[in-house]
């Protein structure tokens, strides 16, 4: 494991810090293929749950997900159409 403090919990980190995919999925009681499944930005609650269980050596940032929860309403917003005018 990497003995370092990281801010954004990114998936990438995550398995660099536990040495691998599998080590990951042990930490959080989860399978391998649940891992395979995030997105680059762990979901927030495993997140939360890794920080947890790393002693707080990785931490969350809550702005990033507030940052792509609101990035995500516009992109799932319809534009006005001409006849709503």
């Amino acid at each position: 494991m990497i003995d370092v403090i990281v801010r954004a919990m990114k998936k990438s980190l995550a398995i660099a810090f536990y040495g691998g995919m599998g080590n990951v999925a042990k930490a959080l009681n989860i399978s391998r293929q649940a891992v395979e499944q995030w997105p680059q930005l762990i979901p927030e609650g495993s997140a939360y749950k890794l920080q947890v269980v790393s002693g707080d050596k990785l931490l969350v940032d809550p702005m990033e997900y507030k940052i792509t929860m609101v990035s995500e309403r516009r992109r799932k917003a319809k534009p006005l159409s001409m006849a709503a005018i």
